[in-house]
């Protein structure tokens, strides 16, 4: 009697847990499931995109770097540039822009700091022929194109690389200049007139780096 009684106690016991889990698995599936956050609507995954009030690094082609927070009000400096930053908004990490007086524009065609490819098409043929600069006199009179209409260019909504090739094309030297030389211009004035930025994660290595850049003597 007792083995009996034993045996119905725990056939009871076993049928409650199973009913008592069959509720829990019902009320379970009745439970809506909350919304995935995240992906860009490119499908990128949600870490590797930035969002409103990340503080970001940017680096420029000169090195210089600088802590931004995304979507901040105002304007930030590019060396004489300045522009929003808004533009970094939804985009992906290690992306490359350029900065313009309307912002920073996404380089989709180029994974490169400056214009190198494009600009070698600027280059003289006939520069490859000459070994140096012996025979150039520059009297800061070559370039026809003054101060006052670059202004009036920029004002006018030009962007950086139509300067360069008017400044290129006003130039009485460029063709008398060697390849090197010509190719030393054309950089200096993209960091001038068009220059990049990179924009990457702060992580321990980007802080880490950035700060010893900027304070060397004080980390030493």
């Amino acid at each position: 009697f007792a083995v009996s009684s034993m045996s119905s106690a725990s056939a009871s016991a076993s049928a409650a847990s199973s009913s008592s889990a069959a509720s829990a698995t019902a009320a379970f599936a009745s439970c809506p499931i909350p919304a995935r956050q995240g992906p860009a609507d490119d499908g990128e995954n949600s870490a590797d995109v930035v969002r409103h009030g990340n503080t970001v690094l940017l680096v420029m082609s000169d090195e210089k770097r600088m802590f931004v927070e995304a979507g901040a009000k105002g304007a930030q400096k590019f060396g004489k540039i300045s522009c929003s930053t808004n533009g970094i908004l939804g985009q992906r990490f290690g992306s490359i822009f350029e900065v313009t007086r309307k912002g920073l524009v996404l380089v989709e065609d180029s994974d490169s700091m400056t214009r190198a490819e494009e600009s070698s098409a600027l280059l003289s043929a006939n520069a490859a022929e000459a070994s140096d600069n012996r025979d150039l006199v520059d009297r800061n009179t070559s370039q026809k194109l003054s101060a006052d209409e670059i202004e009036a260019m920029k004002a006018e909504g030009a962007s950086g690389k139509d300067i360069i090739q008017a400044l290129v094309q006003n130039s009485e030297t460029w063709s008398n200049k060697t390849q090197f030389s010509q190719q030393k211009y054309l950089a200096q004035k993209e960091k001038k007139h068009a220059p990049r930025v990179r924009l990457l994660r702060c992580d321990v290595a980007s802080v880490c780096e950035t700060y010893f850049l900027k304070n060397t003597e004080k980390v030493n």
